[in-house]
């Protein structure tokens, strides 16, 4: 075998190795980070299920209390916003903890896309929500 012939054959298995590596970057989305983010979701539905229950329980009992429904509407909002925060976070770093590890790159055409998907459903969401009526 020439050297010519040898050093095509290195290149052609690096290139073969770099696409194996790109290939293998969605998996360096951590699992860890959705179990935390089903975590994250049960406890802002405890705590919106609490908040709803007090709403309520004021409302029934002592009408002098009475918290309104828009003081309900504004800490349901704001305990979803912490959960999808605190959620988003905890997958950055988990997966940024994993690529660091892979010594695989964090933002890539893979995470460009995972990032777009993530945002159009998001701001769907928010653009429908704002254009219902307060309840």
């Amino acid at each position: 075998m020439s050297n010519q012939n040898q050093s095509e054959t290195l290149k052609e298995i690096s290139d073969i190795k770099r696409i194996m590596e790109r290939s293998s970057r969605f998996i360096s989305l951590s699992g860890l980070s959705g179990v935390v983010a089903g975590l994250c979701a049960l406890t802002g539905a405890y705590f919106a299920n609490n908040t709803i229950k007090n709403f309520y329980d004021y409302n029934h009992e002592e009408l002098t209390r009475n918290i309104g429904p828009e003081a309900l509407k504004m800490r349901l909002l704001m305990i979803a916003a912490i959960v999808l925060a605190a959620s988003l976070i905890l997958a950055f770093l988990f997966t940024w903890r994993r690529a660091k590890q892979n010594h695989l790159p964090i933002w890539d055409l893979t995470a460009r896309k995972l990032v777009w998907n993530v945002l159009i459903p998001l701001i769907s969401g928010g653009v429908v929500h704002s254009c219902h009526a307060p309840i």
